[in-house]
């Protein structure tokens, strides 16, 4: 049997050793970017199925209606802040004053529906009926929310309740950025 000096032996030793860390580490490596790619696709994959099951569909009920947006001023015009602003000096609040002269008393926006079909609520809240597992969770309490302020504040005909106009806006959103993610527009 042939004999090996010592110094041999742990040469062997230490090059087989390093052989199979490397291997390790770049199985490790490559398992690891493997993962990455797979939950990438999986979510490209499941933006997706949002894109064409959830926010195209919608986006198509708004093409039907006209929506018309302003704001909702107590104080627009500068004789009635001035009005203000006097009461404030009155009784004698001269900072509450001069603030006032420059406060509209932003209340929000407003919306209606200038023209085209009504506001699509019940049609949005049909569609999503079977395709939850599609939907953001956001979407769902803004349907939610504007099911339920319909029913609370009864708006008028062709009026916009503050939450559906938040619907609207969201979805407006997500099929822009998604479309441009997909579509490439």
């Amino acid at each position: 049997m042939p004999q090996f000096p010592m110094n041999d032996f742990w040469t062997i030793f230490a090059a087989v050793t390093s052989a199979l860390i490397l291997a390790g580490g770049a199985y490790s490596c490559g398992r690891d970017a493997g993962y990455k790619q797979a939950r990438r696709d999986l979510n490209n994959e499941r933006e997706a199925k949002r894109f064409s099951e959830i926010y195209a569909p919608l986006m198509g009920l708004f093409t039907a209606c006209y929506i018309t947006t302003s704001p909702k001023w107590r104080a627009p015009y500068f004789r009635q802040r001035l009005g203000n602003a006097l009461r404030f000096l009155r009784i004698g609040r001269l900072v509450q004053a001069m603030l006032a002269i420059f406060d509209k008393q932003d209340r929000g926006v407003s919306g209606e529906v200038e023209y085209g079909s009504s506001f699509p609520l019940s049609e949005i809240t049909k569609h999503l009926g079977g395709r939850e597992q599609f939907a953001d969770q956001r979407l769902i309490c803004l349907v939610t929310d504007a099911n339920r302020a319909r029913y609370e504040e009864q708006p008028e005909d062709n009026e916009l309740t503050s939450a559906d106009l938040a619907l609207t806006d969201h979805v407006n959103q997500q099929y822009k950025a998604l479309s441009r993610r997909f579509v490439g527009t």
